[in-house]
């Protein structure tokens, strides 16, 4: 947890691993779920070298992150047109894709530094348009996710909270909660 919150900015410590911050994302997200709720059904799209050290981000196309019914993309960017126009449809169209395919509801998360209103607004669409569970969350807020969820379905109740909150307050109430709690 120490490495996300370097990432978060919630500590001053110097990073243990010799890689990219947005690459070190992807990879500490994968380690963490892994370690806490087991490996079962954890699928990384990075590309790692043979010692299992990330050596490139996911294929353009795929998804960063999959586990259990979880789809995951992680970035460090934090500029507003940016992360609007690099993260949101390409998750969106992941998220649509993988539900068609599989045939079952699907949570999908973005997780980044901080989270533009703008963002927050595209996901609230559509967690709407597509009826599913999608949200975008700090690392900041990951982390107490992560903390509060002694268990996978304890994970899954609260990422739904997120949702809810995301669909049921103005959608600048929910930016301030998650970058400013």
């Amino acid at each position: 947890m120490e490495e996300l919150k370097i990432l978060a900015s919630l500590s001053n410590a110097k990073s243990k691993y010799d890689i990219p911050e947005p690459l070190r994302l992807e990879y500490l997200l994968a380690l963490i779920l892994g370690k806490k709720y087991g490996i079962k059904k954890l699928y990384s799209n990075l590309i790692y070298n043979e010692n299992g050290i990330p050596l490139s981000y996911a294929p353009a196309g795929k998804i960063d992150l999959e586990y259990q019914d979880f789809l995951f993309e992680a970035t460090m960017i934090k500029n507003r047109n940016q992360q609007l126009n690099s993260e949101t449809t390409s998750i969106a169209r992941h998220m649509k894709e993988s539900k068609d395919k599989r045939q079952e509801d699907l949570r999908t998360m973005l997780v980044a530094p901080y989270i533009h209103w703008d963002v927050a607004l595209f996901f609230k669409f559509c967690a709407k348009e597509f009826e599913s569970k999608i949200a975008p969350i700090t690392i900041s807020k990951f982390i107490e996710l992560i903390e509060n969820s002694p268990n996978f379905i304890d994970f899954q109740i609260n990422f739904d909270n997120f949702v809810k909150q995301l669909l049921i307050e103005q959608t600048q109430n929910y930016i301030d909660s998650i970058n400013f709690n």
